[in-house]
């Protein structure tokens, strides 16, 4: 699996779109590039 991904996936901009949400406008970036020690990280 590739985790170095420089696009965001057109499924999540079809679903922040259809949910109204505005997404950043940057790449994505890895989680460990971002997390910091606060953090609290949950996924589905």
């Amino acid at each position: 699996m590739n985790t170095e991904q420089s696009e965001i996936d057109p499924g999540a901009i079809t679903t922040a779109k259809r949910h109204h949400l505005a997404l950043a406008d940057a790449r994505p970036r890895a989680l460990g590039e971002v997390l910091t020690g606060t953090d609290f990280v949950v996924t589905v």
